[in-house]
């Protein structure tokens, strides 16, 4: 070989390795910028009493994918969802555990957040079966005072559960409770037509009493006066809704109504109202399980037959709805459920957010692009707020329909891109709407999000603008040689302001001719919606291709004209780079 070119050649590897192992420190490799594509959301389920609840199962679904685990012990659980970075998405956590109420919790969560549920109330059902192991069972036999015989069909109740049950033809009766806690004093109260009620108090039940508790002999007085027949019609035989003080009511502790009186009628098979006294059981039926609670459930009936329960709201908002029983010596009388809705409170600052439905929008080359802007709007207690409530939007940028209304927590306005234009692109859009405390908008709650406007787009800092490549050299037979066998370009996509270009913008490289190979690390998707600059930042490496793979019959040496083009929303642009490949 010619020594000038020995020399030439020599210069140029120990040139190109320097600059090369300062490139190989400072970029890495080709893979593209990562987020955390999950949002962890932990809590603790309780029961009524303030108890952890263990073993609750905690299931969340959306779109087609699933989530799930159980709260330990203590009552925590932790549940990681995959959700799409930059993305704010609705879910909602169903929590199950037998013998409970199931409990259903809406969660706003974007990718990367951590959200804390703290505890979460789920409501003894006193209807579901008792498993064996959790039940403690009632019992006694009951005689007539005056003849000491047994008496059947007497009605067994308690104001410790909505359960109850009669006696047999020995007076014998036994009902099964579910204990979670020790209670420090249950009533039981014993009924039938022709003998004057009685009532027996048990003091200190506890879950450790597995053995059961008896009663002993509850003895009933028969009644004086006349007393009815077995086949007199003068007995309850339907019992009807009359009344509610208020349809509508509000969670608790927002300062709207938190009660309603509801009033049944008892009635004989002749639709008269009967004027015995009657003991009828009011209980909610299906309630959000949120601690909304019947204040009186077991009620005595009044001259005219009827009798009024207090429905007191909880934490949730959703239907309630309740159901009046007559316990009677053949079974069970039920009124028709009674439907009461329990609204939400007024908007609450933690519980108040605000999400584009773009992050980067061509604002800044495109007038009229548009974009919806979505409040999401909760009460104190994550409830959605009333359907109706009003959100104010403004923007510092483009324009923006001034109001919107909520429609299952959500309030949308759209932006859409027009003058004035703010100096970096950023428009901040900011909702208002009246808070808990308040009814007016003028001492409201505000919350912002931002929306890139990125403008025309620019290939900017090609560096080096050209490259020299050996083709064909191995480094592997020389480990401690340069590689010239590729050139690594780097190079910028973004607008004039240095931001990220929108959503969809693609990049194409071509070489002429086609010598060489070239990877890059630009998304082959095209760049996601992001306003991260670190979409702005991108490198390719160039490798001369192997004999095999180019339509020649003898290795190229020359130079080749690369060509790199940009194109997307935000428009077109291109820039070309040459270099050299010399045959090995």
């Amino acid at each position: 070989m010619n020594k000038k070119i020995r020399d030439v050649i020599l210069i140029t590897f120990s040139a190109v390795f320097v600059f090369s192992i300062f490139l190989y420190i400072s970029c890495g490799d080709l893979t593209g910028p990562e987020k955390k594509e999950t949002a962890t959301i932990t809590g603790y389920v309780i029961d009524n009493s303030g108890k952890s609840i263990g073993g609750a199962s905690i299931v969340v679904t959306n779109e087609g994918y699933s989530a799930s685990t159980t709260s330990n012990d203590t009552g925590y659980f932790e549940l990681n969802v995959k959700v799409e970075p930059d993305t704010m998405i609705t879910l909602e956590i169903d929590i199950n555990k037998y013998g409970y109420e199931k409990g259903t919790i809406p969660v706003y969560v974007t990718g990367g957040g951590d959200y804390q549920l703290g505890e979460i109330l789920l409501k003894i059902d006193y209807y579901a079966p008792i498993p064996e192991q959790e039940r403690i069972e009632i019992s006694g036999i009951i005689y007539d005072s005056n003849t000491n015989e047994p008496i059947s069909k007497v009605v067994v109740l308690t104001d410790f559960s909505s359960r109850w049950t009669t006696s047999d033809s020995a007076g014998y009766f036994s009902l099964g409770l579910k204990i979670v806690e020790p209670v420090r004093e249950i009533n039981f109260t014993f009924n039938k037509d022709g003998y004057v009620s009685a009532t027996k108090t048990k003091y200190w039940i506890s879950p450790s009493d597995s053995e059961g508790i008896n009663l002993g002999e509850i003895r009933l007085t028969p009644a004086t006066g006349e007393v009815c027949k077995e086949d007199d019609t003068h007995k309850p035989s339907s019992i009807a809704f009359i009344s509610a003080t208020h349809k509508e009511i509000n969670v608790k502790e927002v300062g709207g109504i938190e009660q309603s009186i509801l009033t049944f009628e008892v009635r004989d098979s002749s639709g008269t109202p009967l004027d015995i006294d009657t003991t009828v059981i009011v209980s909610i039926l299906h309630g959000p399980g949120g601690g909304e609670t019947i204040s009186n459930k077991f009620i005595r009936t009044n001259s005219q037959g009827q009798v009024e329960a207090r429905l007191i709201s909880g934490i949730k908002a959703g239907v309630v709805q309740i159901l009046a029983t007559i316990p009677t010596e053949s079974g069970e009388i039920r009124s028709i459920p009674v439907i009461i809705v329990i609204h939400s409170g007024l908007p609450d600052e933690t519980h108040f957010s605000l999400a584009a439905e773009y992050l980067n929008i061509p604002g800044l080359v495109k007038f009229g692009v548009t974009d919806n802007i979505t409040a999401y709007v909760g009460d104190k207690y994550g409830n959605y707020v009333k359907d109706g409530t009003a959100v104010y939007f403004t923007t510092s940028g483009g324009m923006i329909y001034g109001a919107g209304f909520t429609q299952g927590g959500e309030a949308t306005a759209t932006l859409k891109s027009c003058e004035p234009f703010s100096g970096d692109g950023f428009v901040t859009v900011t909702a208002k709407t009246a808070d808990r405390t308040t009814d007016t908008v003028n001492d409201s709650i505000v919350t912002h999000c931002t929306v890139l406007f990125s403008g025309a787009p620019m290939l900017r800092n090609i560096h080096p603008q050209d490259f020299y490549i050996i083709k064909g050299y191995d480094p592997n037979l020389n480990p401690s040689a340069y590689d010239s066998s590729r050139a690594t370009i780097y190079f910028e996509v973004e607008d004039e302001n240095g931001n990220p270009l929108a959503p969809g913008t693609k990049l194409s490289i071509t070489p002429n001719p086609d010598a060489v190979s070239i990877t890059s690390n630009f998304p082959d998707l095209g760049l996601p919606d992001t306003q991260d600059t670190t979409y702005t930042n991108f490198k390719m490496i160039i490798v001369g291709k192997k004999l095999e793979d180019i339509l020649s019959e003898e290795e190229y040496t020359g130079s080749v004209t690369i060509s790199i083009s940009v194109s997307g929303p935000n428009g077109m642009v291109s820039a070309n780079i040459v270099g050299f490949i010399q045959a090995e």
